[in-house]
């Protein structure tokens, strides 16, 4: 997903959870380089503690004291990512991908520039929507991992295994309820309504 779409997703997330907005700027962390397989080498939970350390040489003065709030926000990244394009967050023979069939990164970037204002204003409310059905981070947390494993065709148990021990270590939490399905959110349906009628 395009840079701005992850910076009011992670704004709201700061807003809906009482963080400091300062933290909003962790949603774009994995895309601080955008090298070749930059969806493999920067969107795996197995680099989040890479990321933690590089990123805040490039994004100056970044809070860095809370690692719950920045697992979160790195992980509602991985989340908006397989909208547009696969990303290989359990490794390279995994992808998780939830592509709207009307979109193609042509159009995203077409639709952003035709319709930029309209657009953003709509996935504030959608990315609102989202949130107000969690009580606590570690539940939306544990419905983005649930997403993105329902988001890979096949996923053997260990790698799911694996990838969510890596998030615990990170955060520091010791478990996630891991239900949830937000694959066909409301933020789904507003990139089908608008690639579809563009």
């Amino acid at each position: 997903m395009d840079t701005k779409s992850h910076l009011i997703f992670g704004e709201e997330i700061c807003r809906y959870f009482d963080w400091s907005e300062d933290y909003a700027q962790w949603a774009i962390a994995p895309d601080m380089d955008m090298s070749f397989l930059h969806r493999y080498y920067r969107h795996r939970f197995s680099t989040l503690e890479a990321i933690y350390k590089e990123y805040p040489k490039i994004a100056h003065g970044i809070p860095i004291k809370d690692k719950q709030i920045i697992g979160t926000l790195i992980l509602s990244h991985f989340y908006l990512d397989i909208f547009n394009g696969p990303i290989f967050c359990w490794g390279i023979w995994f992808p998780a991908s939830h592509i709207p069939p009307e979109m193609t990164d042509d159009l995203l970037n077409l639709i952003i520039k035709e319709r930029e204002k309209k657009f953003y204003e709509e996935s504030r409310k959608r990315f609102k929507d989202i949130l107000s059905h969690y009580l606590s981070q570690n539940e939306f947390c544990g419905s983005l991992l649930n997403t993105l494993r329902l988001a890979t065709a096949w996923l053997p148990r260990f790698k799911f295994r694996d990838a969510l021990n890596q998030f615990k270590k990170f955060t520091g939490w010791k478990d996630f309820p891991l239900w949830g399905d937000e694959r066909h959110s409301s933020y789904y349906f507003l990139l089908k309504y608008h690639f579809k009628y563009f």
